[in-house]
This record gives structure tokens, C-alpha cells and sequence, in this order.
């Protein structure tokens, strides 16, 4: 699913590396979301159903976004400026920008670049 959605978003020639940073740091917070919310939400030793999250396309599709906007604004790629790359998605700023506190909260290092990225003129 991921790679069919970053093959929506038009990268220049040489960010094949960014692209793989982009899902790996993808999968890095998704897990920390994951793990997060189980410790929340575990109750006696019933597993936690993550099926709602998990098939939620918008919340993919906007993580994926997140995490390209934030490799982007750190490698200075300027033909992924925002906000092509939820557009790529067909997501709205409004469904984007749910995403970023939770991305914040579960990925703490990536604060800076995020504060950057709206610092930088992000038009919304």
C-alpha cells in the first residue's frame, strides 16, 4: 500500500535514498503509534484490535505525507514543497495536519524539522 502511494508523489530523479528514509522513518512512527496505543489501551490480557486504524486509508496516506514533508524540509528538497505532496495523496490540508501532533508525541527528534517546515511560509 505504502509503495503504491509513493509512486502517487513525483520525486526528482536523485531522491531515490530520501524516498527510503521517508518509509522507513513511515514505519518507525507507526510502530511507535502502535506500541503507544496497545499500552493504552490493553485491559487484562485481551489483545487490542488495531483493524480500524490499520485500514484507515486517510491515516496512511497522511502519515506517509508527514513523513515526506519532514525529509524533504531536511534534505532541501524544494520540488516537494507543500503542499504538493498531500495533494499528491488527494488528502486535504485539514486530514494532513491531524496527523502532526501525533507524529510529534511518537517521534519527539522530528520536532524541529516540523517547526521549521511551518516556520519556512507553509501556506495553509
Amino acid at each position: 500500500m505504502i509503495i503504491y502511494y509513493l509512486e502517487l508523489i513525483t520525486f526528482p530523479n536523485d531522491s531515490e535514498g530520501r524516498k527510503q528514509i521517508a518509509v522507513k522513518l513511515y514505519y518507525k512512527i507507526l510502530e511507535e503509534i502502535l506500541r503507544s496505543e496497545e499500552a493504552r489501551l490493553k485491559k487484562d490480557d485481551n489483545p487490542v484490535n488495531f483493524s480500524a486504524l490499520l485500514t484507515n486509508e486517510k491515516f496512511h496516506k497522511s502519515l506517509l505525507a508527514c513523513c515526506v514533508e519532514i525529509v524533504a524540509s531536511v534534505h532541501k528538497v524544494t520540488e516537494l514543497q507543500f503542499p504538493s505532496v498531500p495533494n499528491a495523496l488527494g488528502l486535504k490540508t485539514f486530514d494532513f495536519l491531524k496527523i502532526v501532533e501525533t507524529v510529534v508525541r511518537h517521534e519527539p527528534t522530528v520536532r524541529n524539522e516540523i517547526s521549521n517546515f511551518f516556520d519556512s511560509g507553509c501556506e495553509i
